[in-house]
């Protein structure tokens, strides 16, 4: 073998050995020992050949063709520097453009507020395996991370750094943790969704949790019911956990002190009416400023609670809505489709539809001192309020014009009062503050049955929020993701193989072929 052939097969090497070091760092995604050592070894072949050949080598670098070979490999050099430096623009300062209808790949408003209103560090770790590893989760909680800066996250394989896993007590793979630096406080997820992360992201940046009571002892529906019990509160009680309240249900008369550290008051469905002294306990649990929350369902009369309400500046009316509309479509009259909603805290960008079942109205009280009350939601037109229950009853329903209530009507409203200028003695000492109240004409909106219907559950969540005096925390709650195919008429397929098969690659063909008859012929 002659020393010209020799000398081939040693570059060859080395740029073969060059090339797979090269290749192999890149598919890993960092440099390893092997692709180091292979790297090197191939420069260092390279770099001997033309050490050996170095006449050869320059008397090739010196010709015309070589001077227009490095003037092209400058250009290329120059391109793919253009490249580097706007994708590193891009990956510092990126932006994502989401055209799905339901913009499905972006972070629901409320994810995105936390984000931004976010005054602690928190760290988020997603423990993952090889084998099962969720890519939806992880690109999500990468947009958490280019959302906030005081947010940062890493994909920890689990098998890779038990030790890592260890400290956070984590002994399976598909799990999150959130860690917040200040305090060390933790949260973990274990189902990968767009609601659960932001809810542990909440609780975990509270310093500490509200407290929510649901009064019992008149036939309200129980918060520890189970889940198949369709009257039962479980289901909204544990959304409510999600969200880091304190959640417990007891009976004002048997308690004196039962409101004494109570945020939020929740009289939900009672069969029978108050007592007095319970009468006075949520007055003076209004007076300290906490909120109420009062579900008053159709078909019940319960004299004290109505004073109560009235004094809140709000008046219930004795009724039933009757919605046409919902009948149309083959639904029960008496569950009326809510979807006007009034320029309320509550329902600011809210866009979907809620369901009230047995469903009563409200008059309000603007005359009242210290005391502003609002519409939130009411009725459309094509609805009514029905004051003959017996009919009802018998389904028989219909408008009479001067007994029955025409719509619009309020079925959900508020009110706002000035704790140190409303009320009398009952209402306990007078002291500085505001109190704000919810009155819902459906109690069965938030039970186990109806509180997954529709837009019920944000609704309900955005009313606690609301009532929490956390009102930047109110907004849309994050989506679930639907399935949306995409459908293709026969012609629209046809194309769709066409356009990028045929006619493109013909089209650089008959270029090409116009530029080389031009040639020739010049």
């Amino acid at each position: 073998m002659d020393k010209n052939r020799k000398m081939s097969i040693l570059l060859a090497a080395g740029v073969v050995l060059l090339a797979f070091g090269s290749l192999a760092a890149l598919l890993r995604g960092d440099f390893s020992v092997f692709s180091l050592v292979t790297m090197v070894l191939g420069a260092v072949i390279c770099a001997v050949y033309i050490f050996i050949n170095r006449e050869a080598v320059k008397a090739a670098l010196s010709g015309k063709s070589a001077r227009f070979g490095m003037g092209a490999a400058a250009y290329t050099v120059l391109f793919l520097g253009i490249i580097i430096f706007a994708q590193a623009i891009f990956t510092v300062r990126s932006a994502q453009l989401d055209l799905t209808t339901a913009k499905k790949h972006s972070l629901a408003e409320q994810t995105a507020g936390v984000l931004d209103r976010m005054d602690k560090d928190v760290d988020a770790y997603y423990f993952y395996s090889v084998k099962a590893l969720n890519i939806q989760a992880q690109d999500m909680l990468k947009q958490y991370d280019k959302r906030s800066g005081r947010f940062r996250f890493r994909a920890i394989d689990a098998d890779k750094n038990p030790s890592f896993a260890r400290r956070f007590n984590v002994d399976r793979y598909g799990v999150v943790v959130f860690n917040r630096k200040d305090n060390d406080a933790v949260e973990k997820v274990d189902l990968l969704v767009e609601e659960e992360f932001t809810n542990a992201l909440i609780r975990i940046l509270k310093d500490e949790k509200q407290k929510i009571v649901f009064t019992g002892g008149h036939g309200e529906p129980s918060i520890e019911a189970p889940q198949n019990d369709r009257a039962g509160l479980s289901v909204f009680k544990q959304a409510l956990s999600s969200a880091n309240y304190e959640v417990v249900q007891k009976e004002l008369f048997a308690e004196a002190n039962a409101l004494d550290k109570a945020d939020i008051v929740i009289i939900a469905g009672p069969k029978t009416d108050i007592f007095e002294q319970e009468a006075v306990m949520l007055r003076q649990h209004v007076r300290r400023g906490g909120g109420l929350f009062v579900l008053y369902g159709a078909m019940t009369n319960l004299p004290r609670l109505s004073a109560l309400l009235a004094e809140l500046g709000i008046k219930p009316h004795n009724n039933v809505i009757v919605d046409n509309i919902g009948r149309m479509f083959g639904g029960d009259p008496l569950m009326p489709i809510i979807s006007q909603y009034a320029g309320h805290p509550i329902t600011k960008g809210f866009g979907v539809a809620i369901f009230l079942p047995l469903s009563r109205s409200f008059e309000l009280n603007t005359s009242l001192d210290g005391v502003v009350v609002r519409e939130v939601a009411k009725t459309t037109q094509g609805s009514w309020g029905e004051t003959d229950f017996a009919g009802v009853q018998k389904g028989q329903a219909s408008f009479n014009k001067g007994v029955d209530y025409e719509s619009p009507l309020p079925v959900v409203v508020s009110a706002e009062v000035d704790t140190a200028v409303f009320g009398d003695e009952s209402f306990g000492e007078k002291r500085p503050g505001k109190s704000l109240i919810v009155a819902s004409g459906s109690a069965d909106f938030i039970n186990n049955t109806y509180l997954s219907a529709s837009g019920n559950k944000n609704f309900a969540l955005n009313t606690i929020s609301w009532l929490a005096a956390d009102p930047d925390a109110i907004s849309i709650r994050p989506r679930e993701r639907a399935f949306e195919p995409l459908f293709l008429s026969r012609i629209q397929g046809r194309m769709l193989f066409i356009i990028p098969v045929v006619l493109i690659p013909l089209l650089v063909i008959t270029i090409g072929v116009f530029v080389f008859i031009r040639r020739r012929a010049s």
